[in-house]
């Protein structure tokens, strides 16, 4: 007979293991056959839009791209940020993570370029 264990969710007795691999160790869990289908259910029913460049609505599916303006969400633009908004369309509330990635590019400005210096400290 299989070992049973108990379900994380509702606690009764269930043959079901889960094995999640995680960076460093390996997670189990155990949940039962109806908990993991009202899991599955709630995931699909979520509609998440991982990582996409714009924001997708949840709900209505619109697309808009400036969560500063449309919903006043941040004191500071380009700042990571985790919270609820409003769709500007539907005026539906949903969970919004914004994760900024910040680039920098230097140079020397042109106008202190001066070719003969150049070419002399080339030939050194």
């Amino acid at each position: 007979m299989a070992e049973k264990y108990i379900c994380d969710t509702c606690k009764k007795p269930t043959d079901n293991i889960h094995i999640i691999p995680l960076s460093n160790r390996n997670l189990v869990v155990h949940r039962c056959n109806e908990c993991d289908k009202k899991l599955s259910a709630e995931i699909e029913w979520q509609n998440e839009q991982f990582e996409e460049d714009d924001i997708i609505c949840p709900w209505c599916g619109d697309t808009f791209s400036d969560y500063e303006e449309k919903n006043e969400v941040l004191d500071s633009p380009y700042e990571n940020f985790e919270g609820t908004v409003v769709c500007p369309s539907c005026g539906r509330d949903f969970e919004l993570e914004v994760e900024t990635k910040c680039t920098y590019t230097t140079r020397k400005p042109s106008e202190y370029f001066d070719y003969n210096d150049w070419l002399q400290s080339e030939a050194e």
